[in-house]
């Protein structure tokens, strides 16, 4: 659950769906992102009992203005009540040495491909390898296979900065889906949220320095100390009808502000899922934890 103390009531207008005054469009994904982790609490919850059983610490929550804070402190020890022997720490602990240690390296296979064929081939693996160790996508991969085994959903995001091919972990409750759209484990629109920088935003949207400048800062409630002055950052997606309309969305805003606004043409998000145990029903899988 992301810090906010506005709540959200039913969404009267899809952001997607807002053609003529694209300049409104952050309200409405901003609403509709807060209306969806404020009617899926349960889902937080659950995600949060799991971390709290791996880490055998009863933290606040899934925040950066709590994940470090217990609720569970013995006044009179000054430390919190801890289990001498975590199963599920251990269990989880075995599985990613087993399985991280293993190199992520692509093959690329020719059929009935001549010598130069092969070579190409083999000249592309080198390629990718490099690729991927100068990603660091070894690190990536372990942390997301940690996040699928504790909560059972692994996040990696990909994407293009400078020219290069980017992995970056994602938190899979900082993603929410409408559980509707996510019935069949096809939803059709995805919410990314994440705190930034406010002069580091400014420095990636200099069209938007002023709204960047008046938006609300993140710090959740007074008490909760922050040195950093850090806004609500919100992406989200809309995926075409078909490969013939043009409707699909994408969307980069923060509270106050549309700062990006585009055509999404991919049949799907730019996400790689790590997902233990896929349920019947739903988007979301359970991990090791809950079967623990």
């Amino acid at each position: 659950m992301f810090d906010t103390t506005i709540s959200a009531g039913h969404p009267s207008t899809f952001w997607w769906s807002d053609n003529k005054e694209e300049q409104n469009v952050h309200k409405y994904a901003v609403e509709q992102l807060r209306f969806l982790d404020q009617n899926q609490t349960y889902m937080s919850q659950k995600n949060l009992r799991n971390v709290r059983l791996y880490g055998n610490l009863d933290v606040m929550g899934l925040t950066p203005f709590n994940y470090l804070r217990s609720t569970g402190m013995n006044t009179n020890l000054g430390f919190p009540s801890r289990i001498t022997y975590n199963v599920v720490q251990s269990c989880i602990d075995t599985l990613v040495a087993k399985i991280a240690k293993q190199k992520i390296k692509p093959s690329f296979l020719t059929k009935g491909g001549d010598y130069y064929a092969q070579k190409k081939a083999k000249n592309l693996e080198k390629f990718m390898f490099g690729l991927f160790h100068k990603a660091n996508i070894s690190e990536t991969s372990r942390r997301a296979l940690l996040d699928c085994l504790i909560i059972g959903n692994g996040v990696i995001k990909v994407y293009e900065e400078d020219g290069e091919c980017k992995f970056e972990r994602v938190f899979a409750e900082q993603i929410k889906c409408d559980e509707l759209e996510g019935f069949t484990a096809n939803p059709r629109t995805l919410y990314q949220y994440s705190y930034i920088d406010r002069k580091v935003c400014m420095g990636l949207y200099p069209d938007h320095q002023e709204a960047i400048k008046k938006a609300p800062s993140a710090a959740p409630t007074a008490g909760v100390y922050n040195l950093q002055d850090l806004i609500l950052n919100v992406v989200s997606w809309r995926l075409p009808s078909n490969k013939e309309k043009t409707d699909g969305k994408h969307c980069i805003c923060i509270d106050g502000a549309t700062l990006l606004l585009e055509e999404w043409t991919r049949d799907t998000f730019p996400f790689v899922w790590l997902k233990y145990t896929q349920l019947p029903l739903g988007f979301w899988a359970d991990g090791l934890a809950d079967q623990l």
